[in-house]
C-alpha cells in the first residue's frame, strides 16, 4: 500500500509540476504578448504625434503665408491710396492756381451753407 501511495504522490507531484510549468509558460507568453502590444501602442503614439506635429507645422506655414500675403496687399493698398491722395492734392493745387476766383466763390458758398446748417434754419443755439 505504501507503494501505491508513493506512486499516487509521485503522479500528483508530476501533475503539479506539469501544471506549474504550463502556467509559467502561459504567463511568459502572455507577458511577451503584453510587451509586444505595449510596443505597438508606443509606436502608434509616436506616429500619431509625428503626424500631429507635421500637421501643425503645415498649418503654421500656411497661416504665415496667408498673413504675409495679406500684409503685402495692405501695403500695396496703402501705397496706392497715398499715390492717389498725392495725385488729387496736386490736381487741386493746379485747379486752385488756375481758377482762384471760382475757388473763392465755392469756398464762400460752402461756408454759407455750413453756417445755415449749423444754425438749423435760423434757430439760435
Amino acid at each position: 500500500m505504501n507503494r501505491t501511495i508513493e506512486r499516487t504522490r509521485d503522479g500528483v507531484g508530476s501533475l503539479i509540476d506539469q501544471a506549474h510549468e504550463a502556467v509559467a509558460g502561459a504567463a511568459a507568453r502572455a507577458e511577451r504578448g503584453v510587451e509586444a502590444a505595449a510596443e505597438r501602442v508606443v509606436e502608434e503614439a509616436h506616429s500619431a504625434g509625428e503626424a500631429v506635429r507635421a500637421g501643425t507645422d503645415n498649418a503654421f506655414r500656411g497661416a504665415r503665408r496667408g498673413v504675409k500675403a495679406a500684409a503685402n496687399r495692405v501695403d500695396r493698398g496703402y501705397d496706392q491710396a497715398l499715390s492717389e491722395a498725392s495725385r488729387v492734392t496736386a490736381a487741386l493745387r493746379d485747379y486752385a492756381s488756375e481758377n482762384p476766383c471760382k475757388l473763392a466763390l465755392a469756398s464762400l458758398a460752402a461756408g454759407f451753407g455750413l453756417g445755415l446748417w449749423v444754425n438749423r434754419g435760423g434757430r439760435r443755439i
